[in-house]
C-alpha cells in the first residue's frame, strides 16, 4: 500500500533522508521510533502529501501524494502534532468537514465520541487539548480513509485490509506483539510470529 524508493529530503541544509526505501504492506503494525529530529513526522507528512521529496518516489495506493489529487486527498486523514480548531460545536464540524470524505460514517463518529467520553455540549475551543485530539482521531477513524495518521512522540502505522492507520495507541494495545528494527524503522507482527526487519 505504501511504497518509498530512494527518498531524499532536506530542510535547507539539514539532510533528513538520503536514499530511504521501504514498503508498508497491509496486515502489519509499523512503528517509526527515534529521537526528535530524526524524520518520523517528516516521513509521515511526505506519505500524506504535505511535504515533497527532493528526489525519489513515494506511492500510496498507487498515487503520488505530492500531486495532491482530490481522489487521493479524500482517502487520507492526518492528525497533526500541532493544530487549531475553530470555535464550533461538533455538529458544525461534521457539517462542514465530513463532505470532503465520501466514506465518512456519522454513526461511527458518534460511537467513538461516546467511547472517548468527549463532551458533546462543548464547543471545540472549550475542550481540553486531549479532548480535541480525541475529536480529530474520532473524525479520522469515521472518515474511513485508507491512510489515517497521528503524530505522537512515537508513531505507529497499522495496515489492515485496505486501511492504514498511524497511531502509537494501536500498537501499545495489540496482543502478542513483537518488534524488530533497523535504525529508526520497525515492523511489528501481531500474530506472534517472528518479526521482520525492514
Amino acid at each position: 500500500m505504501v511504497s518509498i524508493h530512494d527518498l531524499h529530503f532536506s530542510y535547507k541544509r539539514k539532510k533528513v533522508f538520503s536514499g530511504l526505501s521501504l514498503e508498508l504492506s497491509p496486515g502489519y503494525i509499523y512503528g517509526l521510533l527515534g529521537k526528535n529530529g530524526t524524520g518520523k513526522s517528516t516521513l509521515l507528512r511526505g506519505i500524506a502529501g504535505l511535504l515533497f521529496p527532493d528526489k525519489g518516489m513515494i506511492k500510496v495506493s498507487g498515487y503520488t501524494p505530492g500531486k495532491r489529487q482530490p481522489v487521493f486527498l479524500e482517502d487520507v486523514f492526518m492528525v497533526p502534532e500541532e493544530f487549531h480548531l475553530p470555535n464550533m460545536p461538533l455538529d458544525y464540524l461534521l457539517k462542514h468537514h465530513a463532505p470532503f470524505y465520501p466514506k465518512f460514517n456519522k454513526e461511527q463518529f458518534n460511537k467513538y465520541v461516546q467511547e472517548f467520553e468527549i463532551p458533546t455540549d462543548n464547543t471545540l475551543q472549550n475542550m481540553s487539548y486531549g479532548q480535541k485530539k480525541k475529536v480529530l482521531i474520532s473524525f479520522g477513524l469515521a472518515a474511513n480513509t485508507s491512510l489515517c495518521s497521528e503524530f505522537p512522540c512515537a508513531s505507529m502505522v497499522t495496515t489492515e485490509g485496505n486501511r492504514t492507520t498511524s497511531n502509537s495507541h494501536i500498537a501499545s494495545g495489540a496482543p502478542n506483539c513483537s518488534i524488530a528494527g533497523k535504525q529508526n524503522h520497525f515492523k511489528t507482527r501481531r500474530n506472534g510470529s517472528p518479526p521482520t526487519t525492514l
